[in-house]
């Protein structure tokens, strides 16, 4: 017999194993991306001359009919940036001045909201933005945008004046600050400040295309399935609004009509998934009439929407107020009602406390981001919107993993619950076989006790005649008549002596005739060790019987050699079969080719062995399918939570 191989063949389904390597690899993205941009953020930061901020101005003001607006209108006669200036009419002017120590080669950075601008220095034209016609004439304004210019003139002090026109149906101007300094600093300051928005908004998207691929590996999961896609392209929204509203990108990519409509798009597609994932978790019938609505409501609002701007009817920045409520309507309410039934009803289940939870922890980011991009300006942009985010897909996929990982276990226990019901049927068949052959011996038997003396009789009338020859037919015909053994005999264990009588009778059965099995059991062993013996011996063969007609099928040799010997209180199975096809898992295991699925067969056997301190190893090579087990026969008891 051959030494016995030893290992583990035990492994998760590849779904939870290939989600947990996505979620490790966002994270390492993650950090690639602070590691990456933490030195360009040190040396890009604003301080003496590398870039010097430009926040003290001397505020001018006209309406449209060139009236010079004062303190009596609203209008300071200087400013600190960034501020907001309110009290205006479309059309009015507002100029900022202020003085900047720069050298020839120093460039300008500058960004503007909505409001078309013009900048010179000392008197000469540096740059200009948002005049008629540079724009689509769906927008009543020009988009948000970000500029940076040479600005010229020799080293030493400079005037800086910019003037901004307050744009259509606009009633307050928002002032950012303006930012000079060499062309390298000014570069490192950027993408130090603006580089952590860009490449969270780049590494989010590819994020979610991952999960939408992931959520196709997932499809026996539906649950999960439809948790990682909603994730995904709630990853891929975001990603399109953080990406759209990043000031870098309008720098890498000077076209803020194109990006003003991706950041707005994205966010108003952003409620679709928020409102499918709260409608997932949901477990009561009659929530269906509040959470059918809210999901419609949402993917008719995004198109809605962009039809409206496209056709010059409301604004994207008007119909922010529609999304705001819409957002609360479709996601909060249906939140705070799914976390009063719970209460009520005193029986929620741990993944709607848990998503709840992590849901209102993301609800409270994007508050602080709105309110921080509308009310505080204390922080860069998104910067609320990439914690939240980051911590929501987090903590979503860990929650997912987490109850692919308890459906798999409570699958794997089902599917072990089957198999001993299986195995007690074979047993019971065996049984029942056996009996049938008893009782046909027996029977046999007491005919040919009746038959006896007549054949003693007859006996004893050829020898007294002399009659060799009809002496010896008659033996002969004695002999053809008695009964064979009921059946044949594998080892001493009479449970498992059935089990492999079962398998080997139904490979001879397909047609196999090299079924060679020598098992050394003892005739006793503990009720748990005899149990877990008759499944690993059951699931072994019934691995190698199936994988019979594939081999005969292909015009092959099938054949099936089993040993087992027991030294030291230790016992050592090795089953070798011929095979055709193995699939294998993808990582390092098996699946066997008898239905579809994960292989839990051989998984139990590993299960089985090691839960009697043992263990299982399985290997496929030159057309020959090797197991080799190994396991304890004590009398210890089971580990707890056995099934």
């Amino acid at each position: 017999m051959r030494h016995a191989r030893f290992g583990n063949a035990g492994s998760l389904p590849g779904a939870v194993l290939r989600t947990r390597l996505a979620l490790l690899a966002l994270l390492a993205l993650l950090v690639a991306g602070v590691v990456l941009t933490l030195p360009w953020a040190v040396a890009g930061t604003v301080s003496g001359r590398e870039v010097a901020s430009v926040t003290e101005w001397h505020v001018s003001a006209w309406d449209a009919a060139g009236r010079r607006l004062g303190g009596a209108d609203g209008i300071p006669a200087t400013a600190s940036t960034p501020t907001t200036l309110h009290g205006l009419t479309e059309g009015d002017i507002v100029e900022l001045t202020a003085n900047v120590e720069s050298s020839q080669r120093d460039v300008l950075y500058l960004s503007t909201f909505y409001a078309p601008f013009t900048a010179w220095t000392d008197g000469s034209l540096v740059t200009s933005y948002g005049e008629g016609g540079t724009y689509p004439g769906f927008l009543a304004c020009p988009p948000p945008a970000s500029r940076c210019a040479q600005v010229g003139g020799g080293t030493g002090s400079h005037t800086l004046r910019i003037r901004y026109t307050v744009p259509s149906g606009r009633t307050s101007l928002r002032l950012a600050d303006a930012y000079v300094g060499s062309p390298d600093a000014m570069r490192r300051w950027l993408f130090g400040t603006m580089g952590t928005q860009t490449f969270f908004a780049i590494t989010m998207g590819f994020f979610g295309l991952a999960l939408l691929v992931a959520s196709r590996a997932m499809a026996t999961f539906r649950l999960q399935s439809q948790t990682f896609a909603w994730v995904g392209l709630l990853n891929i929204f975001v990603s399109l609004w953080s990406f759209g509203e990043s000031n870098l990108t309008c720098l890498l990519i000077p076209r803020p009509s194109l990006l003003h409509f991706v950041a707005y798009l994205g966010l108003y597609a952003m409620p679709i998934p928020l409102a499918h994932l709260t409608s997932l978790i949901e477990d009561d019938p009659t929530g269906g009439r509040l959470f059918r609505p809210s999901c419609g409501a949402t993917e008719l609002f995004a198109p809605i929407a962009v039809a409206l701007q496209l056709l010059g009817l409301v604004q994207f920045s008007r119909s922010i107020l529609t999304f705001f409520a819409l957002f609360f309507l479709t996601h909060l309410v249906p939140s705070v009602w799914i976390a009063v039934q719970a209460l009520r009803r005193r029986e929620a289940r741990r993944l709607q406390l848990w998503y709840l939870a992590v849901m209102f922890l993301y609800d409270l980011f994007l508050l602080l981001e709105l309110l921080n991009y509308y009310v505080w300006l204390v922080v860069p942009e998104m910067t609320f919107t990439l914690v939240g985010s980051v911590l929501f897909v987090a903590l979503t996929m860990w929650m997912s993993l987490m109850t692919v990982r308890d459906t798999t276990q409570s699958a794997q226990g089902n599917e072990e619950l089957h198999q001993q019901v299986e195995l007690m049927r074979v047993r019971d068949e065996a049984r029942d076989r056996q009996l049938e052959q008893m009782s046909r011996t027996s029977s046999e038997m007491r005919r040919q006790r009746h038959d006896m003396r007549h054949m003693l009789a007859a006996i004893r009338s050829y020898n007294d005649q002399g009659d060799r020859e009809g002496l010896d037919g008659l033996v002969r015909s004695l002999d053809a008549h008695i009964p064979t053994p009921c059946e044949r005999t594998y080892c001493d264990n009479l449970a498992v002596n059935s089990v492999v009588g079962y398998y080997a009778d139904l490979a001879r059965e397909r047609g196999l005739t090299e079924v060679d099995i020598a098992l050394d059991v003892p005739a006793s062993l503990p009720r748990e060790v005899e149990d877990d013996l008759c499944s690993i011996v059951g699931n072994l063969l019934e691995n190698a019987v199936a994988a019979l007609g594939e081999v005969m099928g292909a015009g092959g040799d099938p054949w099936i050699r089993m040993r087992g010997l027991q030294r030291s209180g230790k016992l050592v199975i090795t089953l070798d079969n011929t095979y055709q096809c193995v699939r294998g898992d993808g990582f390092g295991g098996f699946s066997t080719t008898k239905r579809e699925g994960s292989g839990i067969g051989l998984r139990s056997v590993e299960t089985c062995a090691r839960r009697n301190g043992g263990s299982a190893r399985f290997e496929a090579s030159g057309g020959v399918f090797a197991s080799s087990v190994y396991l304890a026969l004590s009398t210890t008891p089971p580990e707890k939570g056995r099934p």
